[in-house]
């Protein structure tokens, strides 16, 4: 099955209800306990961690203590991917046409035109949502 790995600090993680039953779902918390019952529903594991190193620390210790299963995709993210890439449910519904690595993230700043329009239509000619 696949895995979806969250750092989460302290952001609201009720979105993930959302998140394919294709997927796992791994919550390493570096923040406040999370008592959302929707959310301590859908997690399959809650790992608490001390908050050091961003979420990078997060995805590079998930990497270096859990066997790879190569048959298999996981998704990193932050506990907010929706700033960063608003179609992420879509994505990870799509997941059937992704290549071996696959970026979900689509935008950073849409507002200040980071990454620019051109490049987003481009993109969404490549990746079409269904």
């Amino acid at each position: 099955m696949h895995t979806v790995v969250l750092a989460r600090y302290n952001e609201a993680l009720e979105w993930i209800v959302d998140i394919p039953v294709d997927f796992n779902v791994i919550i390493y918390n570096k923040g406040e306990e999370i008592t959302s019952p929707e959310v301590l529903e859908r997690a399959d594991e809650i790992i608490a961690r001390p908050n050091i190193g961003r979420e990078s620390e997060t995805y590079i210790h998930h990497m270096m203590t859990r066997a790879p299963d190569n048959r298999d995709f996981t998704v990193f993210s932050q506990g907010d991917p929706l700033t960063h890439s608003p179609d992420f449910i879509a994505l990870l519904k799509n997941w059937r046409k992704w290549d071996d690595v696959q970026s979900l993230s689509w935008q950073w700043l849409e507002a200040n035109n980071i990454p620019p329009a051109d490049l987003m239509e481009r993109y969404q000619q490549y990746f079409p949502l269904q």
